[in-house]
């Protein structure tokens, strides 16, 4: 064997065994995401969060990009406005990740009511107090319907103004979260203001 293929030899060596050690170090940073707790949803279904997580279980994650990952996932977690509160936790132990969520759930029902005039401002009813001049009625709102993220209102109102409207809104149809489904139907009963 002559100097040169003695070289070429040698480089080959070195470079199969520097991929070798390569690929060793780089199974040894990796994480098995083993098990997913979730804390605190008490109304919210899992698969609401376990949806927008970044992360899987039975996942492997790099353990030097698993901060990056838990941040996205907190990230994710408050864009979709049911929780006052996102905390992830985790335990590593012999390359299982052990990952807890634990959530606040805001509250999701809004009732609310109200009264306003016809005439257009309160301070012009105030000088003719024509009480058919009224209308009042209430909204109620429940932001996570059945848990699922879906908006159910129904508004309703007597008076001067009569109408009654149902929404419901469901925003995820499909695991790609781009297509939703909106129903709305109302019913509107208006009176003229006859001045004097």
């Amino acid at each position: 064997i002559d100097l040169f293929m003695l070289k070429k030899l040698l480089l080959t060596v070195l470079l199969i065994l520097f991929i070798f050690f390569s690929f060793l170090d780089l199974k040894a940073n990796n994480l098995v995401v083993y098990n997913i707790d979730l804390l605190g949803n008490k109304r919210t279904k899992e698969h609401i969060i376990l949806r927008e997580l970044t992360f899987k279980q039975g996942d492997t994650i790099a353990q030097n990009l698993l901060e990056k990952y838990l941040e996205q996932s907190k990230i994710n977690l408050r864009n979709i406005e049911l929780f006052n509160f996102i905390d992830i936790q985790y335990i590593i132990k012999n390359k299982q990740l052990y990952i807890t969520v634990i959530v606040e759930e805001q509250w999701y029902i809004i009732p609310y009511f109200y009264i306003h005039t016809a005439e257009g401002s309160f301070n012009t009813w105030l000088q003719t107090k024509q009480w058919n001049a009224l209308t009042y009625g209430g909204k109620y709102r429940d932001r996570n319907f059945f848990g699922r993220k879906h908006l159910f209102a129904v508004d309703i109102a007597g008076g001067f103004d009569n109408y009654i409207d149902i929404q419901y809104v469901i925003p995820y149809l499909n695991k790609n979260t781009n297509i939703g489904l909106q129903f709305e139907a109302g019913l509107n009963m208006n009176r003229r203001i006859i001045k004097q």
